[in-house]
């Protein structure tokens, strides 16, 4: 696998020629460089905001080529603005730390003061505020309905105010007093959760959202007595489901991460240590769920995952080799570890000097190609690593035919395994959105464009039907020369399987030529169907419901390797459950050898899916024909002819298999139809009183009277 990524790669270098993981993206938003331009970043919304005389721009990093927009808003040195929820409203720190709010679109129409409860804002330091997240529904109460929350922390207090955007008015909610003061705080707006430095070394952590805001355990960061932790020592990072206290200790090279959102993991014993090589000035970034260390003395990026393997154990050790950070759409030779490039502990990045926004990108190629050639990682865990990335789909899908074509049948179920869980967690996230009612089963369903989950879907259309078809090319041929039974013939508006969709009839597998082969009996099972069976069987224990797609599939595969015994249990026990397309398949297998189990089978599913034709058909050729007509007419089968089934009547009738009082009783059986039918025209206006009238066409020399009608 790793001799194809290395042809399939598109590597970035580093200059030297050092591969890189870690790129930059072209410049986001531009503007001349100078001592005094003052730009923000707002971290909820992913926005740019750049401070003018009479006002500010605001620019959407999310939306690359969009001019921003210029907010018109007149305040003597406005230092900070944070935009609310809904973006109708900001919040701002001016000068002698008046903190307001002013709406979006007519901020100039009123400004609405923040009113501190007990300290006047002029006597205490304003170290930062955020809009907190959404209340709850379950708590929210008509009063706060449609409100936002927004906190604000100073040296000696945090506070809680409640928007009401109705009447425009600010109420406290919750105050925490400060003792000792603090002297630093650190925000992650998208989880309410902000840590605050009350001594030279001690965080003191809070939740504060609009439901129940918390003050937590204050915690000693392992620094000398000497040292005091610096602005961005500390950073709080959402990292997957969690939202963590990251501190870097410049003197030892170690990276401390601690959980803040679940309690039980917020102690010592549960923290996560990550060692460098060596010590100097570290920075932190967040691309994709991946923290990343910048080593400013080193010149180096180092690139974590703090979930890598599935049981939630973390080696510490980089997730690939440490790489410089390279900009390809820079002008001329660029050091990002220079001092005027500052890192605001998400993807973006700030050159100060030249006055330019970035991204920081992900090359996931080189990532992949660097995490097979170390082989620390094992095909599963490779797996599971680009499951949690961001559009690695057919990053996983090449992955996984390489495995196959190797037959490294031993890895798979594990794989198989990682893939489910993960689809498995999608579902019932879906279920909980969507409808909090419990559900009788789940049905996967296709997984949104952008998310790298495979469902049944993917795989089969992806992976299983590819490789197949690269294994036994003569299958495609087969489908195209594919014949029906003269003697089980079905009008083809009359199949079961009629309406299957485009995408299922592309990846049909039709029965192989040779219907009688020699040999023993059953054949030893291939490697591909046990592998496609494992996946099968991990989804059932998983308690997902296989797409339809992926049944047919296996059916498919269990006729083209003479599996018949195989299939036979797969639909005894259920796994392969009943639908108009497996049925069809059962139909057009049912005169091969071996397959004779399938008659009964296709018999009773053919009138549980309600494919009465089909059960026409099976009777007819099991030479059941006085079932035929009253089976027909009492499920409304009207367009299968008749003809088919008086020819072979009349056939069997001429070699002496069907009785003349057979053949009379059949035929008066289709005149009493066609009478009754004629009679109930009159109810037109009542369809279920009405009987539809069988397709007698070309069934004149058994019925003359049919001529004169």
């Amino acid at each position: 696998l790793a001799q194809v990524l290395c042809l399939a790669c598109a590597m970035s270098e580093a200059p030297g020629g050092t591969l890189s993981g870690l790129v930059l993206s072209a410049p986001l938003y531009s503007w001349d460089a100078g001592p005094d331009q003052r730009l923000s970043f707002d971290v909820l919304h992913n926005r740019v905001i750049h401070y003018q005389e009479t006002g500010f721009f605001v620019i959407d990093v999310n939306e690359s080529g969009k001019e921003g927009s210029f907010v018109k808003f007149t305040r003597p040195n406005l230092r900070s603005v944070a935009f609310s929820p809904d973006r109708n409203y900001f919040a701002f720190l001016s000068e002698q730390n008046f903190v307001g709010i002013a709406e979006t679109g007519d901020p100039n129409r009123g400004v609405l003061n923040v009113p501190f409860r007990s300290t006047p804002a002029g006597n205490a330091e304003v170290l930062s505020f955020f809009w907190a997240p959404a209340r709850h529904p379950v708590v929210e109460d008509e009063i706060h309905q449609g409100s936002f929350d927004l906190a604000v922390i100073t040296s000696t207090a945090v506070e809680m105010f409640v928007l009401s955007p109705a009447s425009f008015t600010l109420t406290g909610s919750k105050r925490f007093q400060l003792s000792p003061p603090a002297t630093k705080c650190w925000v992650e707006p998208k989880s309410g959760i902000s840590v605050l430095m009350v001594g030279s070394r001690t965080l003191q952590p809070f939740i504060l959202n609009g439901s129940a805001p918390t003050k937590m355990c204050k915690f000693d960061c392992c620094v000398d007595r000497e040292v005091s932790i610096g602005d961005t020592d500390v950073a709080v990072m959402r990292i997957y489901d969690s939202t963590y206290c990251v501190h870097t200790d410049a003197a030892t090279g170690r990276v401390s991460l601690r959980n803040l959102s679940n309690v039980a993991m917020g102690t010592p014993e549960h923290d996560i240590v990550l060692d460098l090589q060596g010590p100097g000035a570290l920075r932190m970034s967040k691309v994709d769920n991946l923290l990343v260390i910048h080593g400013l003395d080193q010149g180096l990026s180092w690139i974590f995952d703090i979930q890598q393997t599935p049981n939630g154990q973390v080696s510490g050790g980089p997730l690939c080799s440490p790489s410089p950070v390279v900009a390809p759409h820079y002008a001329g030779k660029v050091d990002v570890y220079a001092a005027g490039w500052h890192y605001l502990c998400v993807d973006v990045i700030m050159d100060f000097d030249k006055g330019s926004v970035f991204r920081l990108q992900l090359d996931l190629d080189l990532i992949l190609k660097d995490l097979l050639v170390s082989k620390v990682y094992d095909v599963m865990a490779v797996v599971h690593i680009l499951l949690r990335r961001a559009s690695c789909r057919n990053r996983i899908v090449s992955t996984l035919l390489t495995v196959l074509q190797q037959e490294q049948s031993e890895q798979l179920p594990a794989i198989f395994d990682v893939l489910n869980s993960a689809y498995r967690g999608v579902i019932t996230r879906t279920t909980e959105q969507r409808d909090s009612r419990p559900r009788k089963s789940l049905v996967g369903w296709t997984a949104k464009d952008g998310n790298s989950i495979l469902s049944s879907h993917h795989m089969v259309n992806l992976v299983f039907y590819p490789h197949f078809i690269s294994q036994h090319p003569e299958a495609q041929a087969t489908a195209a020369e594919a014949d029906g039974d003269d003697e089980l013939a079905l009008p083809p508006e009359l199949a079961p399987d009629s309406s299957m969709s485009e995408e299922m009839k592309a990846v049909r597998i039709p029965p192989p030529k040779d219907s009688a082969p020699k040999g023993p009996w059953p054949r030893k099972c291939p490697p591909f169907l046990v592998a496609v069976c494992g996946y099968l069987r991990s989804m059932i224990n998983l308690n997902i419901e296989p797409q339809k797609i992926l049944q047919c599939f296996v059916f498919d595969l269990c006729i083209w390797f003479r599996q018949e015994h195989a299939l036979q249990q797969l639909m005894h026990y259920h796994v392969l459950m009943d639908s108009p397309e497996i049925c069809g398949r059962l139909f057009a297998v049912v005169t091969r050898p071996r397959c004779e189990w399938t008659i009964q089978s296709c018999l009773d599913m053919s009138k549980r899916v309600g494919a009465f034709a089909v059960t026409g058909a099976i009777l007819i050729h099991l030479k059941q024909y006085v079932d035929v007509i009253p089976c027909w007419r009492t499920n409304g089968v009207t367009s299968f002819p008749v003809s088919f089934l008086l020819e072979r009547i009349d056939r069997d009738r001429s070699r002496g298999l069907c009785s003349e009082e057979t053949w009379e009783y059949i035929l008066e059986d289709l005149r009493m139809w066609i009478s009754d039918a004629k009679a109930s025209d009159g109810f037109a206006g009542d369809p279920g009183r009405r009987l539809g009238t069988p397709d007698v066409s070309g069934c004149v020399k058994w019925l003359p009277d049919l001529e004169a009608t």
